[in-house]
């Protein structure tokens, strides 16, 4: 726009010199300036009109919004699309996913994971790890390492139960992204009375080792990263549901991350170091394995379809026993016939 100015303004030199041309000679010595300054409205067709240039301008602008129009932004994203989501044909549950990056020194490396698919009418129960699935924090990290269990009692059931009514698990940590896979390694070496803790999706902080840990012990604020991954979650379903039902955790400030996404706080559950459960109404629920044998009133079962609670439970292999499975298959397709 600048050049086709700059052009307009040279062409009107050119013109008002050429016309005063016999009389340029007088006017100088009368003191008056050879040229004019000319202020110019681009946008007014009258501004252009008579010049020989309104078409070459004027097409020259709806070439450029043409161009404008036509030119395909790419934004670099680590979030797939619906489009690129409906390519994976994703199964119900878990969904395995790979990523290869080749190095020259260290040849072709794979790291694999698990893609969730969960209805948009899912019941989302959230747990911190470290003081609520462990007893306490520190030893919680250090303990399983050498083969001890540091693991709450009554929490493998429990949650095994809550699977069993509809209600999916996510373990929400602090603990930085480089101990991803001890922190899975530790969820899935929970074992109690004949249960296994169910499979969910593991939210971790995405900071190296020491942002965590600063942001854990020395700010003692690990709710700012849990309120913004919450939050993150809660923007992937519908408006008008919430997929928070409830949530359990070993500290206030986790209390603090489950209002912000609307969970009530009749819903969250503390947990101290001897195993006792703190609930801000109900002073009667004093551990795990008492809010396993309240599971009708505190976490009734959801009422699903017959075929998509047969899905659910055939893909989700932490929560029934083989023998479990095929009990369900068998009553399912009596139900489902």
């Amino acid at each position: 726009m600048e050049e086709i100015k700059k052009t307009l303004v040279e062409m009107l030199k050119l013109k008002h010199t050429h016309s005063n041309k016999s009389t340029r000679s007088s006017d100088s010595q009368n003191g008056e300036g050879e040229q004019m300054e000319i202020e110019i409205d681009m946008n007014s067709k009258e501004a252009v009109k008579g010049f020989g240039i309104e078409q070459q301008l004027l097409g020259q602008n709806e070439a450029d919004v043409q161009r404008e129009k036509s030119r395909k932004v790419k934004v670099k994203s680590l979030r797939p699309n619906s489009d690129k989501l409906k390519t994976l044909n994703l199964r119900y549950g878990a969904n395995t996913i790979s990523y290869t990056v080749c190095s020259s020194l260290q040849g072709v490396q794979t790291v694999t994971g698990f893609m969730y698919f969960w209805p948009k009418d899912a019941n989302i129960i959230v747990s911190d790890v470290d003081g609520t699935i462990t007893k306490t924090d520190f030893l919680g990290h250090v303990l399983p390492y050498f083969g001890k269990d540091w693991s709450q009692p009554g929490i493998a059931p429990l949650f095994t139960n809550l699977r069993r009514n509809g209600y999916f698990i996510l373990y929400l940590t602090s603990r930085p992204i480089g101990q991803s896979q001890q922190t899975k390694d530790f969820l899935q070496s929970v074992y109690q009375d004949g249960k296994m803790l169910p499979q969910g999706p593991l939210v971790m902080s995405p900071d190296r080792m020491l942002p965590s840990v600063k942001r854990e012990i020395v700010y003692r604020r690990p709710e700012l990263f849990k309120m913004a991954a919450l939050k993150d979650i809660r923007s992937l379903f519908p408006a008008d549901h919430n997929p928070f039902h409830a949530g359990f955790g070993n500290r206030d400030t986790d209390a603090i991350s489950y209002k912000s996404v609307g969970i009530p706080l009749e819903k969250v559950f503390i947990v101290d170091p001897r195993g006792d459960i703190h609930h801000h109404k109900c002073t009667s629920i004093k551990s795990y394995a008492l809010i396993n044998t309240m599971l009708k009133e505190l976490f009734p079962g959801m009422v699903k379809d017959a075929k998509e609670k047969l899905a659910e439970c055939l893909n989700d292999e932490n929560v029934l026993t083989l023998e479990d499975r095929r009990s369900i298959e068998e009553n399912t397709m009596k139900i489902v016939s």
